[in-house]
C-alpha cells in the first residue's frame, strides 16, 4: 500500500488540470475568444484528464487490495491532506456544471439535461469515491486482524466516505482516532514492529 498510495496525490493533480482545461474553454466561450481559441481541445483535454484520474484511482484501489497481505503503511494522513485540498476543485465542478446546464436551456436540448446531471454526478461520486477508498481498505483491514475496535466513530467514518462533503469530516474522524487505536495496538502487540500510525 506503500505505493498506493502515491496515487491519492497524483489523482488531485489530473483532477485539477482537468479543470485547468475546462476553466480555459468556459473563458474562451464568456469573452468571446471562442472563435480563436481551441475550445473543443480544452473540452476533450480535459475529459482525458478526468478519465486519466479514474484510472489513476482504480489502480491505487488495487495496490491497496494487494497490500492488504502485508501489514500496509497507513495512507489516513495522505488521504485527508488531499481531501482538503479538493475542496475547490468541487466547488469548481458545481460551477463548470450550472454552466454546462445552462448551456442547454434550450427546447430542443432540455431531453439531456437530466442525463448531463446523472453523468456529472456519477463521474464526481467515482472520484471521490477513489479519493477514500484506500483508507476503507486500511481500517477494514484492521478490523479483521482485530487491531482496531468497531468504535461509533470508525464505522460512521467508514460510512461518510461515500457521501459527498461528509467524505472529509470522515477522512477527518479516521485520522483522529483509527491512526491513534492501530498504532497503540500494533505496539502493545508487537514492540519490534514498525509503526503503522498516519503520522
Amino acid at each position: 500500500m506503500k505505493n498506493a498510495r502515491i496515487a491519492i496525490p497524483i489523482q488531485a493533480a489530473l483532477m485539477y488540470i482537468a479543470h485547468g482545461f475546462f476553466y480555459a474553454a468556459f473563458f474562451a466561450i464568456m469573452n468571446d475568444h471562442a472563435d480563436n481559441w481551441p475550445v473543443m481541445q480544452f473540452f476533450e483535454f480535459g475529459g482525458v484528464f478526468i478519465a486519466l484520474a479514474l484510472a489513476c484511482g482504480a489502480v491505487g484501489l488495487v495496490l491497496s487490495l494487494v497490500g492488504m497481505k502485508k501489514d500496509p503503511p497507513s495512507p489516513l494522513k495522505m488521504t485527508l491532506i488531499v481531501k482538503l485540498a479538493l475542496i475547490p476543485w468541487y466547488g469548481f465542478n458545481v460551477y463548470y456544471a450550472i454552466c454546462i446546464i445552462g448551456g442547454m436551456l434550450n427546447p430542443f436540448l432540455w431531453f439531456i439535461i437530466p442525463l448531463e446531471i446523472a453523468v456529472m454526478v456519477s463521474v464526481t461520486w467515482i472520484l471521490m469515491f477513489l479519493t477514500g477508498i484506500q483508507d476503507v481498505v486500511y481500517v477494514c483491514k484492521a478490523l479483521k486482524d482485530k487491531r482496531l475496535a468497531p468504535s461509533p466513530a470508525v464505522i460512521a467514518g467508514l460510512i461518510m466516505q461515500f457521501i459527498f462533503v461528509f467524505d472529509v469530516a470522515g477522512a477527518v474522524m479516521l485520522f483522529t482516532t483509527t491512526g491513534r487505536a492501530v498504532q497503540a495496538s500494533t505496539t502493545s502487540s508487537s514492540p519490534a514492529a514498525p509503526s503503522s500510525a498516519p503520522y
